[in-house]
Parts: structure tokens; sequence; C-alpha cells
């Protein structure tokens, strides 16, 4: 937390009070897929020094390659707060590193393509070893990151006029400020809020479920498998135990049921897409699959391995994959439940069983 002083290195002054930049407003999904892609390492080359420790604690620092705030270095006065605050812009260092970096000696050596670089080169070296950040560390930076107030605010400003350069003008604003900036009364949420709707921050993730969805539809079969041939299949013997774990009585199993089989041929499509994504760039199947969990989370209430229980939270997560004018298209709607229940299927979401509680981290065990 800064003083608004501070933080906009005097530029502004408000008569009372202190504000957050959303530049540092990250996701949870940002979070887990900066860490993922880190091998838990600081990116600087040669440097051996971990971002977590061995007891759990957080000793490396979040850096922003473009500044957060304005008079920092490779500030941008083009990007938004958000865009700041993506995992575009994010790179992990130890706090050595950090200070190396935004040292204005040096600001002709990392630039920001060079930093993109240095971040890049570090993630291929744990491309396929996705480091699984705690989820204590997690929370603590979210709890600093995401922070609301209740009410409004009305404030005197005095500003520098940049443009004229005839030394300070006395600006009298009273206006509402977005609540999400402000420090105050606050209420912090571990998760995404209840508006959520879209992947992360950025285009490309979004594309990657009309990639999935396009799959589907270009590869489903001319005629749907004979239930009484998924019904034999080992899969979804496997799954008879999860079902019943997950949902209390025969009408919601039943029910369960049914849809499991009749999205299966598109359920499979969704696993041999995620497959071969896999191969390519496993951090964007990291990346849908803890965002699914977190959505599921804020539905439940509860943990990502909470009993479903409740049918309509199927419905619910699989309409967050669907942008606007497609959540009541019935294809679409098809396709998202798949995804959900390919989820499901893997144990990303949902009670699991005794001998699924005992497997190791792989997305594809």
């Amino acid at each position: 937390m800064y003083p608004l002083e501070k933080m906009y290195y005097n530029k502004y002054k408000f008569t009372k009070g202190y504000i957050m930049s959303s530049a540092r407003n990250y996701t949870q999904a940002t979070i887990k897929k900066l860490f993922a892609s880190s091998g838990n390492q600081c990116a600087f080359p040669d440097c051996a020094q971990n971002i977590v420790d061995q007891e759990g604690n957080m000793i490396g620092e979040i850096c922003h390659i473009e500044a957060a705030e304005q008079g920092g270095l490779r500030y941008n006065h083009a990007q938004t707060d958000k865009e700041r605050a993506h995992y575009n812009n994010l790179i992990l260092l130890c706090g050595n590193h950090h200070t190396v970096i935004d040292n204005k000696d040096n600001i002709n050596k990392y630039t920001v393509d060079s930093l993109k670089e240095i971040k890049e080169n570090n993630e291929n070296n744990y491309m396929y070893e996705p480091y699984k950040v705690p989820q204590t560390i997690i929370e603590k930076i979210l709890n600093t990151s995401q922070q609301n107030t209740e009410y409004n605010y009305s404030q005197n400003v005095t500003t520098t006029n940049q443009n004229s350069g005839n030394g300070t003008q006395l600006v009298n604003i009273a206006r509402e400020v977005k609540t999400d900036n402000i420090i105050g009364t606050q209420t912090i949420n571990n998760y995404p809020s209840a508006d959520t709707s879209q992947l992360d921050q950025s285009s490309q993730d979004r594309d990657i479920i009309d990639e999935i969805f396009k799959h589907i539809l270009e590869n489903k079969p001319l005629k749907a498998t004979i239930p009484e041939k998924i019904k034999e299949s080992e899969k979804l013997l496997e799954l008879k135990e999860k079902v019943r774990l997950n949902f209390e009585n025969k009408p919601k199993i039943r029910i369960f049921s049914d849809m499991l089989i009749n999205t299966w041929d598109k359920k499979e499509l969704v696993e041999e897409y995620f497959k071969k994504l896999y191969e390519s760039d496993p951090l964007q199947v990291l990346t849908l699959e803890e965002y699914t969990q977190s959505e599921f989370r804020r539905l439940r209430n509860d943990d990502h391995n909470a009993k479903i229980d409740d049918l309509k939270v199927i419905g619910d997560l699989s309409q967050q994959y669907l942008i606007e004018d497609k959540k009541n298209n019935p294809d679409y709607q098809a396709n998202a439940k798949a995804m959900v229940l390919y989820f499901f299927e893997i144990c990303k979401i949902g009670k699991k069983t005794v001998q699924e509680k005992g497997k190791t981290f792989d997305l594809f065990d």
C-alpha cells in the first residue's frame, strides 16, 4: 500500500486518504501462470535464487516490466492498469536483481524487450516442469492486491500543469472514485468476483476457448456413440464412484449420468485438444484449469475439491466459457458442458475418490 504522494511522486496531492494502483490487482490465474512458468527461479540469467523457499515463504518479488506507476522505469503511458497487471508485463525476480533492473543507471541495458527476452529464456527451461505455487502464497498476494471499499470519495487535487509549465494550478474536483482503487474500509475476496466472465485478462485465453469449440464442431462424429458402448467403457466405470461421491440422491446421479453420456463425444474431443495443447503450451492448459477451479470455488463458496451436489453449478460453470452472444446457443452450451465434465473427469473439480487423492500433480496421469 502506498501513500498517494509517494505513488504519484508528488504530482498529485489529495486532502485525505490512500490509494493503490490497480496495476497490482493481479488475478489468481495470472499469479498461478506466472509462478508455474518460472520454475520457482529468479528469471535473471545464471541466478539460482528461489522465489519461494522450502518453508513456503515468498522471498522473491513480482516485478513489472513496464512500470506500475508513473515515474517508474519503462513506464508506458499507453498501457491500462489492467495491462500493467497482466502476466505479459510481469516477471519474477529475487530482490537483488529487481534492484538491478530498476537502477536508473541500467535503463539502456534492461529495456522492455531485453526483460521480455530474459523472462522467455527462463520459461523455456521449465516449459514441461510447471511449478505449483502454494495456495498460501496466492492468498497473500491476492489479499494485498484485490481490495475494495464501500464508500465514495470527494477530493481536492493539487496538480502540476504539465502543458503550460507555469507552475501549479489548483483543481478542485468532486467526483466518484472507483471503489476498487481506494484503500479504506475493505472487503477482501480471494477468488474472482461474481462478474468474472472472461479467462484471465487477454484475448489469447479467449482464443483458446474458441479453438477448442472449433475443434469440437469440426471433428464431432456424424453419429453419437451408442449409450450402451459408453456405459461399458472403462472410463465410465471409473467415474461411477466419483459421481456417487458428488451427488446425494439417485435422481441427481441419473441426470448427471445422462449429461455425461450426451456430451461424451464432445468431452473426448476436449481431451484430445488439451493433450495437443499441452505438448506445445502447457501453461495455457494450466491457466484454463486454474480458472475453472477458481470459478467452481466461487459458485460453491468452497474448495474446488468440494462435493458438487447442485446440478446448477455445472450449468453456471459452463456459462463462464461462453461470450454473451453464444450463451443461448445449444451447440456452444453443450461444448462448454463438455469442458466442465472433462475437468471433472480428470479430478480438477468435485470431491475426489481415495485413489484420486493419492495421485501426484499431473495433468494427464
